[in-house]
């Protein structure tokens, strides 16, 4: 059962590389994702929550800074909202879900025309608590986890367009 195991390790990545497999952030002789990041300006959000968004893009997208000469600018609307989930007999909710969703538009700076349009969102849940504190501290810490997702999210669906294109 052994020699199975090891012909199984060593056949696999070779099936890999034989079918095309390449991961998406790899590097690529003719094109590199994060190279084509450097040129995203990214336009202020409004509001505490925009500016929390806007510095985790800022940092997944352009870790080196903001461009010179940016290519393209990143435009993003951003909505929060906050569902109840588990309700006791009391009435009184112990579980809420926080829910940012964003929409972002990726222009074109030479042309002014938009290149890329697309919408994502993230759920985080937190307890509501007897002590106000708590709660405040749940749901503080509930929409730093939300926009780390986002902002994620919104990279990889860069990425994947970057890598499409």
């Amino acid at each position: 059962m052994s020699w199975f195991k090891t012909a199984l390790a060593l056949l696999l990545p070779a099936t890999l590389a034989a079918c095309g497999f390449e991961p998406m952030y790899g590097r690529a002789a003719d094109k590199d994702v994060p190279a084509d990041f450097a040129f995203i300006q990214i336009e202020p959000i409004k509001d505490r929550v925009g500016q929390m968004l806007h510095n985790q893009l800022r940092d997944a997208i352009n870790p080196r800074g903001t461009p010179a000469k940016p290519r393209y600018v990143l435009k993003v609307t951003l909505a929060e909202s906050t569902q109840d989930t588990a309700i006791q007999r009391t009435a009184f909710a112990v579980r809420a879900n926080l829910v940012l969703s964003a929409t972002f538009i990726l222009h074109d700076v030479t042309t002014r025309g938009q290149v890329f349009t697309s919408s994502a969102a993230s759920t985080a849940s937190y307890a509501h608590q007897t002590a106000e504190y708590g709660t405040l501290a749940s749901e503080k810490d509930a929409r730093d986890r939300a926009v780390r997702d986002l902002a994620e999210e919104i990279r990889a669906r860069l990425g994947v367009y970057f890598k499409r294109s």
